[in-house]
């Protein structure tokens, strides 16, 4: 009784150390697909790359909890007590040479065999390695049913991604060819045709930034509220102006009213012109992020001495 209970507080230890392991790798593991998911969304990858890469993850999710899976079901066949004598790490490392035992194979073949059998249970597939004890038993049972709630999230996880990326393709396709339509009944020239054409391919993967307009439930918050939101954003660049920054100084509450009724927040894509010679001038800008290029030429905006 001393002995199996000696075993038992190993085990429950070991147990302790794989789950703070696995919340350690599952936090990893999170951070990394958030950075790279925020990366491609203020890229231009096309939507296909993203719809790709979403496949990409599933699949390594997928891998990397049937790995966990495995390691777990390994510690359970080597430490877990047994209350018939047996354990699955004891059986045949084949069945066609019953003298070679599992933990006599190397570590290679332990941990695919292994990982097999995880992949078999999330799958809801065969495997000729089965439990021989309660723990082991109830291990396999745990995990038959998070293969059933997994294995069906799984596929319909895929389904939409795929179908999701064969609506975008064709939508995509559909606008294109009304485009192309639309020049050639208005008679475009080839060298316009070709350089909307292009500009419309390159801008149809380029995400929008968001705006106000775009999230409805801003207009549930109070107006107080809306107006500090507001100047939250906008002050960062104001005050880089010194004029500005005096005025924010003197009074803040003032300032969060000017940035409220005064200024707005514009996106501009590449190659877009801010302002055109001859125009009339009725804002002033401030460039929050990016660059701006400007450009006097003289035959539309001569520099009078």
């Amino acid at each position: 009784d001393s002995a199996s209970g000696f075993k038992l507080l190993r085990f429950v230890k070991i147990g302790k150390a794989a789950r703070v392991l696995a919340f350690l790798k599952v936090i990893r593991v999170a951070k990394l697909a958030k950075v790279v998911t925020n990366l491609l969304q203020g890229s231009e990858f096309a939507d296909h790359f993203r719809a790709v890469f979403r496949i990409l993850v599933i699949f390594c999710a997928t891998l990397w909890a049937n790995h966990i899976l495995s390691c777990t079901w390994y510690v359970v066949g080597k430490s877990a007590p047994s209350d018939t004598g047996s354990r699955w790490v004891d059986s045949p490392a084949a069945n066609f040479e019953h003298e070679h035992l599992f933990l006599d194979a190397s570590e290679v073949y332990q941990y695919t065999t292994a990982l097999h059998w995880a992949i078999a249970q999330s799958t809801l597939g065969a495997m000729e390695i089965s439990a021989r004890n309660t723990a082991e038993r109830l291990y396999t049972i745990l995990c038959l049913m998070l293969g059933l709630v997994c294995g069906s999230t799984l596929i319909s996880q895929l389904s939409a991604t795929l179908v999701e990326f064969q609506m975008i393709a064709q939508e995509k396709n559909n606008q294109l060819r009304a485009l192309r339509r639309y020049l050639q009944e208005n008679n475009v020239s080839t060298n316009t045709s070709s350089m909307v054409q292009r500009q419309a391919q390159e801008r149809w993967g380029q995400q929008e930034r968001l705006t106000k307009a775009d999230i409805p439930v801003l207009r549930l918050l109070s107006r107080d509220l809306h107006q500090a939101l507001h100047a939250e954003i906008c002050v960062p660049h104001l005050i880089r102006h010194p004029f500005l920054r005096i005025l924010w100084m003197l009074d803040t509450q003032w300032f969060t009213k000017f940035c409220a009724r005064a200024v707005e927040i514009s996106f501009r894509r590449n190659d877009d012109d801010i302002f055109v010679p001859g125009g009339e001038a009725v804002a002033a800008y401030f460039v929050a992020d990016g660059s701006v290029s400007y450009t006097q030429e003289p035959q539309t905006s001569p520099v009078v001495g």
